[in-house]
């Protein structure tokens, strides 16, 4: 599966988007069916109903991807951006961390046997 999505907006008469279609339900069935079925990311089913490759594609082709579908999280992909949150908190509680406790780290960095050096 590619990263770039953009087709899975285009019109749906496009070649691009049926081509699209087709990558994205040999990844699906190939990782996540159950029972040669897949939860379909169809705008009114939203990931909610498990169809069979037939009905999803007809599905997908007639009305399109539910909206901002880009990393495929029910479809076998884990998600960069859940990653990428969890480096942020890490960083901002570090940053948190050391904004809290600089000075006590910076009076102690200038105490040696209870005398501060200058």
């Amino acid at each position: 599966m590619g990263n770039v999505r953009d087709w899975m907006y285009l019109p749906k008469r496009l070649p691009e988007f049926e081509d699209g279609v087709i990558e994205f339900l040999n990844a699906s069935f190939g990782k996540v069916a159950k029972e040669s079925q897949i939860c379909c990311p169809y705008k009114r089913c939203m990931k909610r109903y498990w169809h069979r490759r037939d009905d999803a594609f007809d599905h997908l082709k007639g009305h399109g991807f539910v909206e901002d579908y880009y990393v495929w999280v029910f479809h076998g992909e884990t998600s960069l951006q859940t990653r990428h949150n969890r480096d942020d908190m890490h960083d901002n509680f570090d940053k948190l961390m050391h904004d809290r406790f600089r000075e006590t780290i910076e009076e102690a960095s200038t105490k040696i046997g209870g005398v501060t050096v200058p």
